[in-house]
């Protein structure tokens, strides 16, 4: 089977949101802010693979490059000039503490966003796709050579460790790391993009089982149609379904659809 860690995302955000997103693919009304996640992550990575080219940008570069995705036709279509001009001074504002504090650190990107496919061999194999934001090697002269997974996060509070050390992304980003590059690395850290801070945490073979798990009762789940809502005041505020989810029809408690993952 293959799954995608945007989709077990989406299944433990809420079983019903991912039945009416990649089930009955219904279009979801991206708000301004999804947006401003995005782009900013691309502003991020422009960062890093100017570095990988040797190209180091300067914070004039950096804004620059965010304005030309920010302020984009398509993005003065959807929304005001008004409301886009309030969240570019937020952009600003967060690029300014990024460069301050990560514009010299003294690192060497291995890799930007790179797309993995993470394989769990069993009675039926279990294929995991997802991306790791940035692998980095730290050569600060204090410390030992560090080989560093990173995800970005943006979120404006800080992760809680319990929930951290269960993420599920974050150990397939190691799993599938340590299988394609045959090495392990030293440090997972979840970069917290609003708050200039990084959270560390670390993986073992246990963790691995743990995902692993964790996935195969999600496929589970959606192979016998168990879709349920799970009400949420963080997510529910902003859920583009929340017509659809109070139609007692959308709501499937298994047996009627078949999973859409696919059997390798």
């Amino acid at each position: 089977m293959r799954i995608s860690i945007r989709e077990i995302r989406d299944y433990v955000k809420c079983p019903l949101y991912y039945k009416l997103k990649h089930i009955d693919e219904l279009p979801e009304d991206k708000k301004i802010d999804d947006y401003f996640r995005d782009y900013f992550k691309l502003s991020l990575y422009f960062f890093y693979f100017s570095l990988i080219e040797k190209k180091p940008k300067s914070f004039d570069l950096m804004m620059k490059r965010w304005g030309e995705l920010w302020f984009s036709s398509d993005m003065i279509e959807l929304f005001s000039e008004e409301q886009l001009k309030e969240k570019s001074n937020d952009a600003v504002v967060l690029m300014n503490s990024f460069i301050k504090k990560y514009g010299n650190e003294p690192i060497t990107p291995i890799a930007v966003n790179m797309q993995y496919e993470a394989i769990f061999e069993g009675r039926e194999n279990l294929h995991v796709t997802g991306e790791i934001d940035l692998i980095k090697v730290l050569n600060d002269r204090t410390n030992r050579r560090e080989t560093i997974l990173t995800k970005f996060n943006m979120s404006k509070t800080y992760p809680d460790n319990f929930l951290l050390k269960n993420n599920i992304e974050l150990s397939i980003s190691s799993y599938a790391f340590r299988s394609s590059f045959k090495s392990k690395e030293d440090k997972l850290l979840m970069h917290n993009v609003r708050c200039a801070e990084d959270t560390p945490t670390l993986r073992t073979g246990m963790d691995y089982s743990r995902a692993e798990r964790s996935i195969r009762n999600i496929c589970i789940g959606i192979r016998e149609g168990v879709f349920y809502p799970a009400p949420s005041s963080m997510n529910c505020t902003n859920c583009s379904y929340r017509l659809f989810c109070l139609n007692d029809k959308s709501i499937n408690m298994g047996g009627e659809i078949k999973c859409q993952t696919q059997k390798i």
